[in-house]
């Protein structure tokens, strides 16, 4: 068993939430309300057949409507969009090392 192998390599790919509802991160609530009902009418299931990429496009957009325009979630939402943030910041490429993929320096 290779080194690498052993080591718990964690990925986590936040979904923008903004960006899904095409917002700032400074948007009120009027303005989060009122862009995720512009949307709802654009990719609602019931207009499109069944089409499988709008069902899932309607389910994003209320997924980030329901984080969003809820205080609590957002804030925790925020903090954590702030938070993985720093840490990227924080990543430094000295501790880069092709060996840790797998492959000969």
């Amino acid at each position: 068993m290779k080194n690498n192998e052993n080591q718990n390599n964690i990925t986590l790919k936040l979904k923008d939430y903004y960006k899904i509802l095409r917002l700032e991160r400074t948007a009120t609530h009027s303005e989060i309300k009122g862009a995720y009902k512009k949307l709802a009418r654009i990719y609602h299931p019931d207009l499109h057949n069944g089409d499988k990429y709008i069902s899932d496009k309607f389910a994003e957009i209320t997924e980030a409507y329901n984080h969003l325009s809820d205080l609590d979630k957002r804030l925790r939402y925020t903090i954590l969009l702030n938070r993985s943030r720093k840490l990227l910041d924080e990543v430094s490429f000295k501790d880069f090392s092709y060996n840790k993929l797998g492959y000969i320096d």
